[in-house]
C-alpha cells in the first residue's frame, strides 16, 4: 500500500492487493476477506470508524530516536456476530515523523455474551524502524 494512503479519515487495507494472516507459529495464510478470516482483528486493523475525533491533548511516544508528542485521533467501532457484541474505543498516535505517521495505538476491546462482559486492553508503540527490513509473507516482491 502506498504510504500516501494512510492518514486520519483513510481505509488502507481496503487498498491492499494481498492480504495474509498469521496465527501463532502456523505459516502465513492468503487470505480474501480479513473480514471473514479474522472478524475482531479486521475491527482492530480498522480503527476508529465512529464518533471519529481528533482529541485536544498530545500524547508522548518514547522510542529508540528520542520522544514524539503525537497527534490523538480517537473513536469508536462495534460489531456483532455469533450472538457476541464486541465494542472497540481506539486510540492512534500520529507523528509526521515516523513510517506512515502511526507511532502507536490503544485499543479497549469490550464483549458482552448473554449477560457476561468481558474487556481487554492492547497497547502497541513504535520502538524503532530501518531500511533493512525483510519480508517473511511468502511471494512478496519488493
Amino acid at each position: 500500500m502506498p504510504e500516501d494512503e494512510f492518514g486520519i479519515g483513510k481505509d488502507p487495507l481496503s487498498k491492499a492487493v494481498k492480504r495474509w494472516v498469521k496465527i501463532g507459529t502456523n505459516d502465513a495464510e492468503a487470505v480474501d476477506s480479513m473480514e471473514l478470516k479474522d472478524p475482531i482483528f479486521a475491527m482492530l486493523m480498522a480503527g476508529p470508524k465512529q464518533n471519529l475525533k481528533t482529541e485536544d491533548a498530545k500524547e508522548k511516544i518514547s522510542w529508540q530516536q528520542g520522544d514524539l508528542e503525537c497527534l490523538v485521533v480517537s473513536g469508536h467501532n462495534e460489531i456483532e456476530f455469533a450472538n457476541t457484541k464486541f465494542g472497540m474505543t481506539h486510540r492512534v498516535f500520529r507523528h509526521k515523523d515516523v513510517p506512515f505517521g502511526l507511532a502507536g495505538m490503544q485499543q479497549e476491546l469490550n464483549a458482552s455474551f448473554g449477560g457476561q462482559k468481558q474487556t481487554a486492553l492492547i497497547k502497541m508503540t513504535l520502538k524503532d524502524h530501518g531500511k533493512e527490513a525483510k519480508a517473511k509473507l511468502p511471494d512478496l516482491q519488493p
